[in-house]
């Protein structure tokens, strides 16, 4: 299965030159938890920065990644696309795979992860022990939660067969 770093809103994609970027990183982590449950053998990141329209394409047909997918020779895509966040307590995605020769979607989700790190540094503020700094929102905790739901999820059901 290949998966494709998820499209993510252009204020979450990378807060530093040498960022990989959150879709990247996502992609990552879902390929490690996706390895652990050892459901599908193969299981790799296709790494392609410079994509017109990849946004615009997870909801229309995702002719791309089915076209880069089949080109590397993988059977199974995952694509996802991250929701613009509205707290900085919660991420959430849309996930699906799709049988690259078929072109049919075997499982399509809506992942919601959230953590209570907010609301922890809001009481060590309010206490003294902090600064308030709504700014710094807790990304390694709320991408590292999605993808472990979205693993969990995607193998939990039984796909159809390939």
């Amino acid at each position: 299965m290949a998966i494709i770093p998820f499209t993510v809103p252009a204020n979450v994609s990378g807060n530093k030159y040498d960022s990989s970027g959150l879709g990247n990183e996502l992609a990552w982590e879902i390929q490690a938890e996706a390895l652990k449950k050892e459901a599908i053998p193969i299981v790799e990141v296709l790494n392609r920065q410079d994509w017109p329209a990849k946004k615009d394409e997870f909801f229309t047909g995702n002719f791309g990644a089915l076209s880069q997918a089949r080109e590397a020779g993988y059977d199974l895509v995952m694509v996802g696309y991250v929701e613009k966040m509205n707290s900085l307590d919660t991420m959430s995605a849309y996930a699906k795979i799709i049988d690259v020769d078929a072109g049919v979607t075997l499982w399509y989700a809506h992942i919601v992860s959230s953590t209570h790190r907010p609301e922890v540094r809001e009481v060590g503020a309010t206490l003294g022990f902090t600064n308030r700094r709504p700014d710094l929102i807790s990304f390694p905790p709320l991408q590292t939660k999605l993808a472990k739901c979205t693993v969990e999820e995607a193998f939990s059901e039984k796909m159809p067969p390939g």
